[in-house]
């Protein structure tokens, strides 16, 4: 079986939240979709570990908020890998409560609904919740909405282990996403010999409709230069400077998941990955990534 192919199939990125009683949480979810007209009707795919599922099933309510395309790391960060079990995820964003009591959070949001509870299907490790729509609303009707797509292509994001998308990367065959992540980088710049203009496939040219991500490969070939109006036979590709030969200075720093807020500690390494303890963040090879969330070596940052 190849497990790439369930990256084909298409969600987006929700947060779920719930309250009963003095509990109150909520969790990232790419696993929602409407399932009927009239009545309006949501279903939501909630792991059985979840302080949330717990919560939707004790009050017969849950809200779902759709994420913007640029919604911060922090909000995804935060609802998406942090535990309700051991802080209030609502301190840190904005919300509000229905009159039902269900918390809906609108930070980083474009649209939010309010369901109750109509079924319930047990799928084994997750329990499927259908609800009734009660009440919904456009926050931002500018804003796109993020795909699951979008955040692991591009923010280099993969599913947390609870999620119902959760893949081992250790079972990818075809393509690592470390080589996805390389083409959609695409650090090869062009330099315009008319004017100097420097084309970063990385920014793109979004005035003239070429999205940050294109290779100038892909550019169209009536597409001109921004500056001086050069055509793209005039540019030519940039020579990047040479690397250093000196090597780098290692040292027993920390390093931190900009993704999941993991923390690498060099000595402590990462055994279960093969990574022993006294091991520089700078020698760990490049396919290594963060035992977390799965995030790339690349979205590390050290510590002060």
């Amino acid at each position: 079986m190849n497990v790439e192919a369930f990256f084909t199939l298409s969600y987006g990125l929700y947060i779920v939240s719930a309250r009963s009683k003095a509990r109150t949480n909520g969790y990232v979810a790419n696993t929602a979709f409407q399932v009927t007209a009239t009545p309006p009707q949501l279903a939501i795919s909630c792991n059985k570990d979840n302080l949330t599922a717990d919560i939707i099933s004790e009050s017969g309510l849950f809200s779902l908020s759709v994420l913007e395309q640029e919604a911060s790391k922090e909000v995804i960060n935060l609802f998406g890998y942090k535990s309700g079990k051991e802080e209030d995820k609502f301190t840190a964003v904005k919300h509000f409560d229905t009159p039902g009591g269900t918390p809906v959070v609108t930070q980083d949001c474009i649209a939010w609904f309010e369901c109750k509870v109509v079924q319930t299907l047990d799928v084994g490790t997750h329990i499927l919740f259908v609800g009734e729509v009660l009440d919904s609303e456009i926050l931002d009707a500018e804003k796109e909405p993020i795909t699951y797509a979008h955040y692991r292509k591009v923010r280099h994001g993969l599913s947390p282990k609870n999620a119902p998308t959760y893949i081992d990367r250790s079972l990818l065959k075809d393509k690592s996403l470390k080589e996805e992540a390389a083409e959609v980088s695409l650090p090869q710049r062009w330099e315009c010999q008319v004017c100097g203009h420097i084309y970063d496939p990385a920014e793109g040219d979004p005035d003239s409709g070429i999205a940050p991500g294109t290779a100038f490969e892909d550019i169209p070939d009536d597409w001109v230069c921004p500056d001086c109006g050069a055509h793209k036979s005039d540019f030519k590709p940039l020579a990047e400077p040479p690397e250093s030969e000196e090597k780098p200075e290692r040292s027993l720093r920390k390093w931190k998941c900009e993704v999941c807020g993991y923390v690498y500690d060099p000595e402590e390494g990462d055994p279960d990955s093969g990574i022993e303890p006294g091991t520089a963040f700078e020698d760990i090879p490049d396919d290594w990534y963060c035992p977390i969330c799965g995030a790339y070596k690349e979205d590390f940052k050290p510590l002060d």
